[in-house]
């Protein structure tokens, strides 16, 4: 591979301001073979940006982020390469060599054979051979154990090498916890979600942003212990916030006053290293230490987008909720200067894919719950509040048109024998009303078929028995949701100072 000159790399540099998406490759090769590799993937980043689905690019990517020891996420880029093109040589070695050295022998041998379908590879030969002995000997070692002197290259490493390491904790925060179960998760989101109760509202922000870390760490397919890391990361993320009651916008105070609060906590590895650094840039402009690109620790990077994008969806002091696609479109805006790009590409797949990854489609919005029995109504409110749902609460039909009259909210469950009017007339007033006629309205604790007739022909778009699960609820919830989506747009309803809510 002849070295590029100055000279070459300067022509390439002019074409490239010209037009970001059409030389970065040849422009990154350019700097590859002149020795500087930090470059070249600066410049396929840039490139990807706007020309995302260029397979040679994903490729070049890959083999540079295996050149630095981020196997995973030189995986990642070679998965993409396959979706681009199945039969592209170079994604397939790779990966078959990340799959040999992670002790995967199954997947090697599968992305070995496609590859010697196209062309001949006397070392991917011998390293099928060796597999399929490896298979038949139940003693032999697995792959990633072979000595240093037998290893493959460095794209051997074990796919989730990088990733692994940037989740570990550095020692000077003190010894990390094992790891966070599912367990301990939960049991931080019941804390959490007590401090973002704020008299009948459960603000669902902290919910958001844990389900959007884990979607993007599964896009990243990353390991239950690192999902369960980030979630935890997450729910944390706002806790100085929270100890503030939302006072101030100095997000880096609040991050002082978490990791204060957490101090001499033993935390699974990969969380401190999140919480601290959750407000860098992608750039080298953010806070504390004005880090930048690969300096910027994994799972603050995966955090930072899940945080960003949770607060667009969600609503707060002063700002009303963005829809997913202007939320997405925001977030793109904004990779490669505040976030990292590739992270932040993940977020079209995780809301193209929400059953998957448990996102319904009432994300960010509010669901008022409104139930005579006022543990009912608790439960469900906080059941949903998991799901990323922000709820409010209220105990008769007087505290439903109050709210109605303050503003519309996405959607209304509410108890069939609530206090203080006649549910059936309150449906019809909702239904009556032009701006709120569209709002999914969800009846519980029907407990007669007499009753479910009168609320569904007064305009109730479900009416449910008491023995209803909370899963069937919730399936129901999010396809009139879905429906919501679909008519209305991404925008909330106005709310409706009419007859009924004056």
């Amino acid at each position: 591979m002849a070295k590029a000159t100055l000279r070459e790399i300067r022509k390439l540099r002019e074409a490239f301001a010209r037009d970001p998406g059409g030389v970065f490759v040849q422009l990154a090769d350019a700097h590859r073979r002149y020795g500087d590799t930090e470059e070249a993937r600066r410049v396929l980043r840039a490139g990807l940006l706007h020309s995302p689905d260029d397979a040679s690019a994903h490729a070049m990517l890959g083999e540079l982020l295996a050149a630095r020891g981020r196997h995973g996420e030189a995986e990642q880029s070679w998965r993409r390469v396959l979706e681009l093109n199945p039969d592209h040589p170079a994604a397939l070695r790779g990966l078959g060599l990340a799959a040999r050295a992670a002790g995967r022998r199954d997947e090697a041998l599968d992305h070995f054979r496609r590859l010697l379908t196209l062309q001949d590879d006397v070392e991917v030969q011998r390293m099928m051979t060796e597999l399929s002995e490896a298979a038949a000997d139940p003693a032999a070692p697995e792959a990633a154990d072979v000595p240093a002197g037998r290893a493959a290259p460095a794209a051997e490493a074990a796919p989730d090498g990088q990733r692994a390491q940037s989740m570990a904790v550095s020692t000077s925060h003190g010894a990390a916890a094992p790891g966070a179960g599912a367990e301990a998760v939960a049991l931080v989101e019941v804390l959490v979600r007590a401090l973002e109760h704020r008299g009948a509202v459960f603000g669902a922000e902290s919910s958001l942003t844990r389900l959007l870390a884990v979607a993007l760490g599964r896009e990243l397919e990353l390991r239950d212990e690192h999902l369960n890391a980030l979630a935890l990361a997450a729910l944390l993320s706002d806790l100085g916030g929270l100890a503030m009651n939302g006072a101030g916008d100095d997000g880096q105070r609040e991050v002082a006053i978490t990791l204060q609060l957490l101090q001499g906590v033993a935390l699974p590895a990969g969380v401190h290293d999140a919480l601290a650094h959750q407000h860098e840039h992608w750039d080298g402009t953010g806070t504390p230490d004005g880090l930048a690109e690969d300096r910027i620790p994994f799972p603050a990077r995966v955090l930072a987008v899940a945080r960003g994008c949770s607060h667009l969806l969600a609503d707060g002091p002063g700002r009303q909720p963005m829809g997913v696609a202007a939320a997405v479109d925001e977030m793109q805006r904004q990779a490669g200067s505040v976030y990292d790009p590739v992270v932040a590409s993940l977020l079209r797949r995780v809301f193209a894919q929400r059953e998957r990854h448990g996102i319904g489609y009432g994300w960010g919005g509010h669901v008022y719950v409104a139930h005579p029995e006022e543990l009912r109504g608790l439960g469900l409110a906080t059941r949903l509040h998991s799901a990323g749902y922000a709820t409010e609460t209220a105990a008769d039909v007087a505290g439903v048109r109050e709210r109605l009259r303050a503003g519309a909210v996405q959607a209304l469950v509410v108890g069939a024998r609530l206090a203080g009017g006649d549910v059936a007339a309150l449906v019809q007033e909702i239904r009556g009303a032009a701006h709120l006629r569209a709002i999914p309205v969800v009846v519980i604790d029907a407990d007669s078929p007499d009753l479910r007739i009168s609320l569904l022909s007064a305009g109730a778009d479900v009416c449910f028995a008491p023995d209803v699960s909370f899963t069937e609820f919730k399936a129901t919830l999010d396809a009139l949701l879905r429906r919501s989506e679909l008519v209305m747009g991404a925008a909330p309803a106005a709310p409706f100072a009419g007859r009924g809510f004056a």
